[in-house]
């Protein structure tokens, strides 16, 4: 995929309900596919990355959007990715119901996140970068 990657996570765990996430490297290109979904939301201005999930009809898809960060250390960019998995996991509960998820529930939702960010930022960074990540 171009400059969007639509991650399927806990398919393969099968005791928690299915999330979409979707990560984005282009802001216009993640404006261009709310607008094509018919999601009204205004995006944040300077951020590093922001992070939000809409119900458009076809279940709950989170959003990841961590504009390029290529000229810093890849262990910052991994980190601001970890960053986003655990709004997403905090999130994820809430959306079934699950006010006080278990430590390690709420552990093992992050970890799936985060693993498939990563997965995806890598695979990003491979397709676009002219270096290798520090």
């Amino acid at each position: 995929m171009s400059k969007r990657h639509k991650i399927e996570v806990f398919e393969s765990i099968g005791v928690l309900p299915s999330v979409s996430v979707s990560l984005y490297h282009d802001r216009n290109k993640l404006s261009r596919d709310l607008r094509e979904r018919r999601i009204e939301k205004d995006l944040l201005v300077n951020c590093h990355a922001q992070t939000f999930g809409a119900d458009y009809g076809k279940g709950l898809v989170y959003f990841v959007l961590m504009e390029e960060r290529q000229n810093h250390p890849l262990w910052q960019q991994l980190s601001l990715l970890a960053h986003e998995a655990s709004h997403i996991a905090c999130r994820y509960f809430e959306s079934i119901g699950e006010s006080e998820p278990a430590e390690e529930e709420r552990a093992y939702v992050t970890q799936a996140v985060a693993g498939c960010l990563f997965d995806a930022h890598l695979q990003w960074l491979g397709k676009h970068s002219s270096e290798t990540p520090r």
